[in-house]
């Protein structure tokens, strides 16, 4: 989720920057990959969490 909401950051922020790759389909690309990593987070037990934050 970082990663990707980091690049529409700096897309934003810093379009003067030389960029190593290209993103296809920028913005919707971005955001569906976070909307997608913040599902799979919320199908995630209980248990995974602890270990997460321990």
């Amino acid at each position: 989720m970082l990663v990707a909401l980091g690049v529409i950051i700096l897309r934003c922020t810093r379009p003067d920057l030389k960029r190593s790759f290209r993103v296809p389909f920028l913005p919707v690309l971005p955001i569906l990959a976070i909307a997608l990593c913040f599902f799979l987070m919320l199908n995630l037990t209980g248990g995974t969490w602890l270990r997460f934050f321990a």
